[in-house]
């Protein structure tokens, strides 16, 4: 899905060297910002050095200039561009940053290779996630092949080359998928050329179905929401920029996927125990929790607990901003309970798969039971409160975590906000975007809202004067709200599109939060520069991907494709579809505008009053998806004439119709414009 994203990277730079002087540049921050920020600094002990120490620890050699290479002439990861993190600490970090944000940026600023334990090593700061790599009887066990094929291979040279280990030496036994997430398998062909015969691939139940699904079925809609997270398109500096929470951001790569060859679906209390190259693990699951599938696992032999993205330095999301399905607040605070229970006693050191890890049964056992604590108590307010009656925004902006909780900074919302994640557990529970209120039931559309908004307010003008005032006395959320109806009426008044984005600015550079900040700076600046987005091109789906996808996502990811709007009523087509290396039989329908299809066992009686069966190679179908009508009737016509694919039966021009009834996706659609 990121080969794309190189070019857009690409882009990059001339969109930020666009941003002029006036309306649409950057702003300072006001006094409202910078009295927030300080704020920061008297609810938090910034002196403590511990995390410091530990993401340091076991440092062997560091890369502060780290460059990996892409394609397209566009690195695929510049920590160089970062430099400006070293100049401060929190107590005088520049006014546009959140002091805490600063100081957890700084630590995630780091890329090197690190000692863990004996036989424990782990490459951080090369991607959003680490490799860790644990020594074998004959090779590496590999946890987790980063984001993209081209920083999981600079992550793997570079610990050979730092442990002085000859090429031919560097074998791969075994590799690990923590879960279900692309930055923890998405670099698997970075590595591969250093498998071995039977080199054994372990991931939980279920892992190639939840990872495939996210990156297709939603993935477009994930991916465009997912720039505004991370700040895809974003400067790196300090009004923009300077972190993503869980580490400096997504590389710009390819990413690739293999199937795992060893399952795992025990839990805790009988956990799956295998020897992996010689060393003892035991697995265990935790579903619905940080991913749909995830596992832990512990080494016994080395006294060793990987808490995979369950217990990491940051406030953990219980629904990612980039839309993901609603995650288990308490399954995950009782996984972690469990964890603590059985291995507390044991583990003498932890880590994970972002982050630094943590030393010690006392050091240990305090982040397990803080971070137990702090999901449990999410879980548990925010269904007091909503049973007391309280609505999502009501109880988001009333609950407060306990102070003991509140001043851990592992607890702290660097990725995920208490702010959300209460909204979040309400949505899990209740169903999400209804709060009862039957004013709430069926709204107007933002941009008929926001026509009606403006004119109860007094019209455009009058809008404009008091948002400005308002702004003048720092109420930047209610800014927010006012200029965002006025937006929605008229995206073409550039006044209002500055003031609003003037106003996420200030909204982003007071977020502790790195997805808040990044989603505040993103927005800012496609307010301004909405001609610049449209440039790049489409994200689309790795061919990797949809070749790895199992038949029936293929099917239902095709279906999602559908224009009713474009259909006569009463269309009915029924096809079979050969696709090159596929025994089954499969038969596609469609009937009352949507797609169905069978897929039957290759010994079926074949089903009759077909309108044509279709024998294609499967990337020829993969374009008819992809690039709809126009590049996938042409795909079609030239596979034909070249003898790579046939139509036959009474009515073979139907298959072109149906290749003209199929969407493409547009992945720059607007957010913050109608």
């Amino acid at each position: 899905m990121r080969k794309t994203l190189i070019l857009i990277l690409a882009g990059i730079m001339a969109c930020s060297s666009t941003i002029a002087q006036g309306n649409r540049s950057h702003k300072p921050a006001t006094v409202f910002t910078r009295n927030n920020n300080k704020m920061i600094l008297q609810q938090l002990n910034f002196n403590t050095s511990q995390d410091s120490v530990n993401a340091s620890n076991g440092l062997i050699r560091q890369w502060p200039d780290l460059l990996i290479g892409g394609g397209s002439n566009v690195p695929a990861w510049n920590m160089a561009t970062f430099k400006f993190l070293k100049d401060a600490t929190p107590y005088n970090a520049p006014a546009t940053v959140n002091p805490s944000l600063w100081r957890e940026a700084q630590l995630n600023y780091l890329p090197g290779v690190f000692k863990v334990a004996d036989s424990i090593y782990q490459v951080r700061g090369f991607d959003l996630s680490n490799m860790t790599l644990i020594k074998g009887n004959s090779g590496w066990i590999v946890i987790d092949p980063l984001s993209s094929n081209e920083t999981a291979k600079a992550a793997f040279d570079s610990i050979n080359n730092v442990l002085n280990i000859d090429a031919v030496k560097r074998h791969i036994s075994v590799v690990i998928f923590t879960h279900s997430h692309v930055d923890h398998y998405g670099g698997i062909d970075g590595i591969k050329p250093y498998f071995i015969a039977d080199t054994k691939i372990y991931a939980p139940d279920g892992f190639l179905e939840h990872a495939i699904n996210e990156n297709t079925i939603a993935g477009n809609v994930m991916g465009r929401r997912a720039s505004y997270m991370y700040g895809y398109l974003l400067p790196k500096d300090t009004t923009t920029l300077v972190d993503a929470g869980l580490g400096k951001g997504i590389p710009a790569g390819a990413n690739s996927i293999l199937s795992n060859n060893v399952s795992i679906n025990q839990s805790i209390l009988q956990p799956a125990i295998d020897t992996l190259d010689g060393v003892v693990t035991k697995f265990w699951i935790t579903p619905g929790a940080e991913a749909p599938v995830e596992m832990m696992f512990y080494f016994p032999g080395l006294k060793a607990l990987c808490a995979s993205e369950e217990v990491t330095h940051t406030m953990h999301n219980v629904y990612s901003l980039r839309g993901t399905k609603v995650r288990d607040a308490l399954g995950w605070s009782k996984f972690i309970d469990s964890t603590l229970a059985i291995y507390g006693d044991t583990a003498q050191v932890m880590f994970a798969s972002h982050h630094w890890p943590v030393w010690g049964k006392k050091n240990i056992r305090k982040l397990l039971l803080v971070q137990r604590d702090m999901y449990r108590y999410i879980h548990d307010q925010t269904l007091r409160w909503a049973n007391q009656g309280y609505t999502p925004l009501e109880m988001a902006d009333s609950i407060r975590m306990p102070k003991s909780l509140d001043t851990i900074f592992a607890n702290r919302g660097y990725y995920g906000t208490l702010n959300h994640n209460i909204k979040s557990v309400y949505d899990y529970y209740l169903g999400g975007w209804f709060d009862g209120n039957p004013a709430n039931l069926h709204p107007l559309t933002p941009r008929e809202a926001g026509r009606h908004y403006v004119e109860f307010m007094g019209g455009r003008d009058s809008v404009m004067s008091k948002a400005q005032r308002s702004f003048n006395k720092g109420e930047y959320r209610w800014v927010a709200t006012v200029l965002n109806h006025l937006v929605f009426s008229n995206p073409a008044d550039s006044m209002a599109r500055f003031l609003l984005a003037d106003t996420y600015e200030q909204l982003g550079y007071q977020s502790e939060s790195a997805p808040w900040r990044n989603f505040y700076l993103t927005g800012a600046q496609e307010l301004r520069f909405p001609e610049a987005i449209h440039k790049f091109p489409s994200i689309l789906p790795s061919n990797e991907i949809l070749n790895t996808m199992p038949l029936s996502q293929y099917f239902d990811f095709l279906a999602i494709h559908l224009v009713p709007d474009r259909i006569a009523d009463g269309t009915t087509y029924l096809f079979r579809i050969i696709l090159d290396s596929v025994p089954q039989k499969i038969y596609l329908s469609l009937e009352n505008k949507t797609i169905n299809y069978q897929i039957l066992p290759p010994n079926s009686a074949t089903l009759p009053q077909l309108n044509a069966t279709i024998s294609l190679p499967r990337n020829v179908m993969d374009t008819i998806i992809q690039y709809g009508p126009t590049a996938g009737a042409q795909a079609m016509h030239t596979a034909v004439n070249n003898n790579q694919a046939s139509i036959t039966g009474p009515n073979p021009g139907y298959w072109y119709k149906f290749i003209s009834f199929l969407d493409k996706f547009n992945f720059w659609f607007n957010i913050v414009t109608p």
